[in-house]
């Protein structure tokens, strides 16, 4: 008895399989980057909100004072009146329990920036206006800007 049995797979059967991989791939990639940086929109948001409730708190503690410049990581923190420096507000905002500890390196997480903008000044961050708004350092974002309101409401 001799059997005609293949053994293996031949060249066109290969060839197939590999072009599905190649066109799975070519629509699976923008989709993965599209999440990626959702995610990271998201991330920086919610950095965002927690900076937008403490100028809020900050705002009803001390109704006179007012805020307006970049975010930057903390300096002296001891203080009992919050500093006029803008580069230490932040760190003002942590060490009197208004703010937890942000994951920011200088002024910037996940490449947004952060700024205060309690001066009415409008379109600070590009299109958004906000008591705090964060803008996106890298170009051709998605996600170009988006600003916390004096009521607290996210803007996008």
């Amino acid at each position: 008895m001799h059997k005609n049995a293949r053994s293996g797979f031949t060249l066109l059967e290969v060839l197939i399989v590999v072009l599905i991989a190649v066109i799975v791939t070519m629509f699976a990639v923008p989709a993965y980057k599209k999440a990626q940086e959702k995610n990271r929109f998201r991330a920086a948001s919610g950095v965002l909100i927690d900076i937008g409730n403490a100028m809020r708190m900050f705002s009803e503690d001390y109704p006179t004072l007012s805020r307006s410049g970049t975010v930057r990581t903390p300096a002296d923190t001891t203080s009992t009146t919050p500093p006029t420096d803008e580069k230490q507000f932040v760190g003002w905002l942590q060490s009197h329990n208004y703010l937890n500890k942000l994951p920011l390196t200088s002024d910037k997480y996940m490449d947004y920036q952060f700024v205060f903008n309690t001066s009415g000044t409008k379109n600070i961050c590009g299109s958004c206006a906000g008591i705090v708004c964060m803008k996106d350092t890298r170009s051709g974002s998605q996600y170009p800007c988006a600003a916390i309101d004096k009521y607290g409401q996210f803007i996008q």
